[in-house]
């Protein structure tokens, strides 16, 4: 009977990435890949933390920026993610997607020149990727996040893609071809899905993930370079709460009351109708 009971409990129960009952709870990453991902060059990159807190030392210039700033690609729209954020305001516009892709590892200044050139590693025939793997182990759960970019016509290009296998590049993605045949090889053997927008991508991974709302994805950019809180209010506003049209709301609850009061005068003009008879 006691089993009977713990077996109701455990099916009544859902996980979702804010369950904290275990150490290892929710969906954690557990591998990192790069390939010609800024100064990570030409191979594919590989980092483990295997579903563990982890901490990411290294010397200046050693590539731990480009490392978060790739972990925010993965999982915060355009909009509202920022590069660099570790360094200063002016420096925050150094990087970019586009510079991510071609690798812009220096600027310099040749003399007679009027500006700085930015010097690149690679040209706009080479592919871009980012690949993470979560798992979620109380639920046996696995979802692959990548992102292939590359630029065409001057203009860059995206997909994104979520598989419920764990991925690599070098075996699921190689050879990345401009014809496409990486696509279908992805969406036969590993039931791939592929998005052009960043919107549909994210709503995608937050369901699996089991987040109520995108602004977590808000939260988690803010939260990665944040140096000074400032005002407490101010933040939670932005960052935590939904927004929410205030003139809207009224309308919609003036139109509520404006029924009720109808309501409430015709009921008692039944009732005094009722008293006549």
């Amino acid at each position: 009977m006691r089993n009977s009971k713990k077996s109701r409990r455990n099916l009544g129960k859902m996980t979702n990435i804010f369950d904290t009952e275990t150490p290892e709870s929710g969906f954690r990453m557990t591998t990192l890949e790069l390939f010609n991902w800024g100064t990570f060059d030409k191979k594919v990159w590989r980092i483990y933390p295997r579903g563990k807190n982890s901490l990411l030392t290294g010397g200046n210039g050693s590539g731990k920026t480009t490392v978060v700033d790739a972990i925010l690609s993965l999982l915060v729209p355009p909009g509202k993610r920022y590069y660099n954020q570790s360094s200063g305001t002016d420096k925050k516009r150094d990087r970019t997607e586009e510079t991510y892709i071609k690798g812009a590892y220096k600027t310099t200044q040749n003399e007679g020149e009027l500006s700085a050139k930015t010097r690149y590693l690679r040209t706009t025939d080479d592919f871009s990727v980012i690949l993470g793997v979560f798992v979620n182990q109380d639920m046996n759960e696995t979802l692959t996040l990548a992102q292939v970019r590359w630029i065409a016509n001057n203009n860059l290009k995206r997909w994104y893609i979520l598989s419920p296998f764990p991925l690599s590049i070098q075996e699921h993605f190689n050879p990345l071809d401009s014809d496409g045949g990486w696509k279908k090889r992805l969406t036969e053997n590993s039931r791939a899905e592929f998005f052009s927008s960043f919107q549909q991508y994210a709503h995608r991974f937050s369901k699996v993930f089991g987040l109520k709302s995108l602004k977590a994805l808000t939260l988690f950019s803010q939260t990665v370079g944040i140096k000074v809180l400032g005002n407490l209010n101010e933040f939670i506003r932005t960052n935590m709460l939904e927004e929410h049209d205030v003139e809207e709301d009224f309308v919609k609850l003036r139109a509520n009351y404006d029924n009720l009061l109808s309501s409430h005068k015709a009921i008692e003009k039944a009732k005094t109708q009722l008293e006549l008879l």
